[in-house]
């Protein structure tokens, strides 16, 4: 289980951020990308060999807050299983079995504009054994 809260601190839509998961340090791009964006949309991509390809196309929620505002993203890896959480509230459920191990980071994803955002009060801590979400 990782999560962060993250402070957007610009507005331009086209960029994301969120939480990486068995990422492979050595392949640049490679695992999952949970990402959240100023309009509040999420999505979930499985990156392989510099390429990201969607598991969960970009989707609008209103948990997640929108314009230059804070958010409280978790993301879960366990086995096959991948979650996204925004704010307490559960967004993807899903499974896939590409990676099973790797490490873990923050993502930022720049479209023709910059982008700013302040990660704080990441952690790092496994799933309880009974049972598969917080």
């Amino acid at each position: 289980v990782i999560e962060a809260d993250a402070l957007l601190l610009n507005i331009f839509t086209e960029n994301g951020y969120g939480i990486v998961c068995r990422a492979d340090q050595a392949n640049e791009g490679d695992g999952y990308f949970f990402m959240v964006n100023a309009n509040g949309y999420y999505a979930l991509f499985l990156g392989a060999d510099e390429t990201l390809t969607p598991l969960v196309e970009w989707t609008p929620s209103d948990a997640i807050h929108a314009g230059i505002d804070s958010n409280h993203i978790q993301a879960i890896c366990y086995d096959d299983y991948l979650a996204l959480y925004a704010n307490g509230e559960l967004l993807i459920e899903t499974t896939d079995a590409t990676y099973t191990s790797g490490y873990t980071g923050l993502a930022v994803a720049a479209g023709a504009n910059p982008v700013d955002v302040a990660f704080d009060n990441v952690s790092i801590y496994p799933v309880p054994e009974n049972r598969s979400a917080p």
